[in-house]
């Protein structure tokens, strides 16, 4: 009769080890999530940035000569890196058990390195170069938040 508990506790372990970390399923919907996020949080950003007087000048683009940060651009540069992050973590759910680890690595990472962007912009003040790397601190916080807690199975 001992034999019984031992092979259900064998067939319990194997279900709980092939569980995934993450639901692939609701990847897509965190992503969304993500990008909405993100985009809500830099446009607050870009709102008090502006009310409390920060120009938001630069150089955006290369061959043009400084202008203001377009609203359109917060909006687009927030959703973007939520789409590739969405579409990196579903490739890393498909190839590892559990990728949630890794992925926040590799989230860090980047969003350290994005900062070059900000700190290198031409035609731009301290101020608006501090507010654009706030920026892509909220943007990374809200799309790995939202894609690592929204893909969670629900239990």
């Amino acid at each position: 009769m001992s034999a019984q508990p031992t092979e259900n506790a064998t067939l319990s372990a194997a279900a709980t080890s092939s569980r995934r970390e993450l639901d692939g399923a609701r990847l897509p919907l965190a992503g969304l999530a993500g990008a909405g996020l993100a985009a809500a949080g830099n446009l607050a950003v870009f709102g008090v940035a502006r009310a409390a007087g920060v120009s938001l000048m630069g150089q955006f683009d290369p061959k043009a000569p400084p202008a203001a940060l377009p609203i359109a651009m917060v909006v687009i540069a927030s959703v973007v890196p939520a789409l590739v992050a969405t579409a990196a973590l579903a490739v890393m759910n498909r190839l590892m058990r559990k990728p949630a680890r890794v992925f926040a690595a590799i989230a860090a990472v980047f969003g350290l390195l994005s900062m070059g962007g900000p700190a290198t912009l031409q035609g731009a003040d301290g101020a608006t170069k501090a507010t654009l790397a706030l920026m892509h601190v909220v943007a990374a916080a809200a799309i790995a938040t939202a894609l690592l807690r929204g893909a969670r199975p629900k239990i």
